[in-house]
């Protein structure tokens, strides 16, 4: 018996480590994908718009005393320009064109110095793959490099094995770049992106809701989370049934079940539902049909196009994410059917230990800064087993009460 004890205990800590630490890869990936959600994204498939066309538009903004004007950021890919280093060393690279915030456009993390700022016309930022293959080394700072025969400086080197290249459009330009970045106070949302570009005649582009896509992403991230809710939920409610002929004791069993769904809605913590998506009756079916197919033709028509490192960024990385999360699901449904707490001790051990582990993680990928515990639902497991012995003390109780109610009976009865 102690032999079989010891067996499940030991699976069950290997799976609860392995379930933590799926669960935590999940959230590096997470990130990386929210970072490329902050924004909504506009395409043009043929023209674009101008770095002096989005200046004169801003100053009549301006002039107007128009407050609510979001952050925009200009881009373009020209890819396999010509590249040659100050010894004739020559290669190619995708030159990423910006006017505005280079960090709008990657979440590429910065090795050395930063991006070129929105005036540095004359400097650029290379990725490490190119800092490698022009001069073995990302210890760059300050080196000179043509690009198509044009002298820069560089001013930082960012993480990337592609040969990549960011350097900042000219203020006055007329030449168009294909793809803007909306960045509204709060996220903004499609329909903030379309009164914007219409009001400023910037007509024809494509629109993908990238906050909203976010918050989709914010929901898939929780999945361990939500498979822990449901389990929650649900045997909270069996034990309400079990107690439902014996009012007293449902009435104290009340008070801990609204304990427990006040902490789970704590830590499910799930995303705001977008206004835009609140109809005015639940039952008007033709919102939520034009609702659908509105964004659904938006994001076919996007994917639709040739991607844009960008959008293989998000892709890659909000994929990860999904795989993870659903594996971490699986882990977690299993770790969880099989936690027996049954004493305050083993509460108490259970949470440290779980808690422990989660500070390990962070311990040894805090270099790569790649994952981080800022999150609610982390503390879902904690609440498990709360809640399980939670369950079991009120059990062992109910049962106790009623085998002494069942001898009573049966001492008066005979």
């Amino acid at each position: 018996m102690k032999t079989n004890n010891s067996i499940h205990y030991r699976v069950l800590a290997v799976t609860a480590i392995l379930t933590a630490f799926v669960w935590c890869m999940a959230c590096s990936f997470y990130s990386t994908a929210m970072d490329s959600c902050k924004s909504i994204s506009v395409r043009w498939k043929n023209g674009g718009i101008s770095s002096s066309a989005l200046l004169e538009q801003q100053n009549y903004a301006k002039k107007d005393g128009l407050t609510d004007q979001p952050e925009v950021t200009l881009w373009q890919v020209y890819s396999a320009r010509g590249i040659t280093d100050g010894d004739l060393r020559n290669t190619t690279a995708n030159v990423i064109v910006v006017f505005g915030d280079c960090e709008d456009i990657t979440s590429e993390s910065m090795l050395f110095g930063a991006f070129p700022s929105k005036s540095d016309t004359q400097g650029c930022a290379v990725s490490s793959g190119l800092a490698f293959s022009l001069w073995g080394s990302t210890q760059v700072l300050g080196v000179q490099v043509k690009i198509e025969g044009e002298l820069f400086c560089v001013r930082g080197v960012f993480e990337d094995d592609n040969a990549r290249v960011f350097q900042q459009a000219e203020a006055g330009s007329n030449k168009t770049l294909s793809n803007m970045q909306l960045t509204f106070p709060g996220g903004g949302t499609r329909e903030d992106a379309e009164r914007y570009l219409t009001a400023a005649n910037f007509t024809g582009g494509t629109i993908l809701d990238l906050p909203l896509m976010g918050r989709g992403v914010s929901i898939l991230f929780r999945l361990p989370a939500i498979v822990l809710a449901f389990g929650i939920i649900a045997r909270l409610i069996m034990r309400a049934k079990k107690l439902w002929h014996y009012p007293v004791w449902l009435v104290s069993y009340l008070p801990l079940a609204l304990a427990a769904l006040t902490g789970l809605m704590f830590c499910i913590d799930l995303p705001e539902i977008p206004s835009s998506f609140i109809p005015s009756k639940w039952s008007d079916f033709e919102f939520w049909k034009t609702l659908f197919f509105n964004h659904w033709r938006n994001f076919t028509k996007w994917i639709s196009a040739a991607p844009t490192f960008r959008d293989k960024e998000l892709w890659g990385s909000a994929s990860a994410m999904l795989l993870l999360s659903i594996f971490a699901s699986i882990l977690v449904a299993v770790t969880a059917v099989m936690t027996s707490i049954r004493s305050y001790r083993s509460l108490v051990l259970s949470c440290a230990a779980y808690t422990l582990t989660l500070c390990l993680i962070s311990l040894s990928t805090a270099s790569s800064g790649k994952i981080s515990f800022c999150k609610e639902m982390y503390l879902m497991p904690c609440l498990w087993i709360c809640i399980d012995f939670m369950l079991y003390w009120q059990g062992r109780k109910f049962d106790l009460a009623s085998h002494e109610r069942r001898l009573f009976d049966e001492k008066n009865t005979s």
